[in-house]
């Protein structure tokens, strides 16, 4: 039988904040993800413009990022602690993926997050660094192998 080779997406949650400061990781994660084959799913997109994510409801913004959870292999959270905001949508996030089957591989510089027992549970893999957690992405769930028809 022929080959088949299956795209692969990567989920990109994390804090939504417009801003440069808050989707740094984003830019860096999906560049690199996408020299390896995958493609991204970000959130952020066309929620960039906040005149047109002002006039959305939270459930279609909601909606659109669970769907964009169900159609990803695998789910990169960036869960980092800045001042006293912290995402409440990402660990919701990761707990859709988890139960839908989906991996989560998490990246904080909260040294308490990474280690508690909620986290270790739904999250395949954790990690202190973003390049780890990518590398970790690629080497894992990258598109090395073809999967034939008949496996």
């Amino acid at each position: 039988m022929d080959r088949v080779q299956l795209k692969k997406y990567v989920y990109l949650a994390g804090k939504i904040s417009i801003g440069d400061k808050n989707t740094f990781y984003r830019n860096e994660a999906a560049e690199k993800l996408r020299k390896a084959g995958f493609a991204c799913l970000d959130p952020l997109r066309s929620k960039r413009d906040t005149s047109k994510w002002k006039t959305l409801e939270p459930s279609e913004i909601v909606y659109r990022d669970l769907q964009d959870v169900k159609r990803a292999s695998v789910v990169l959270a960036v869960i980092n602690e800045e001042g006293k905001k912290i995402s409440f949508g990402t660990p919701c996030e990761c707990m859709f993926a988890w139960v839908n089957h989906i991996p989560v591989v998490l990246v904080s510089n909260n040294e308490a997050l990474r280690n508690h027992f909620w986290v270790k549970i739904i999250c395949s893999r954790v990690f202190a660094k973003l390049d780890e957690a990518i590398d970790y992405i690629i080497d894992w769930h990258g598109n090395d192998e073809e999967i034939s028809d008949n496996e």
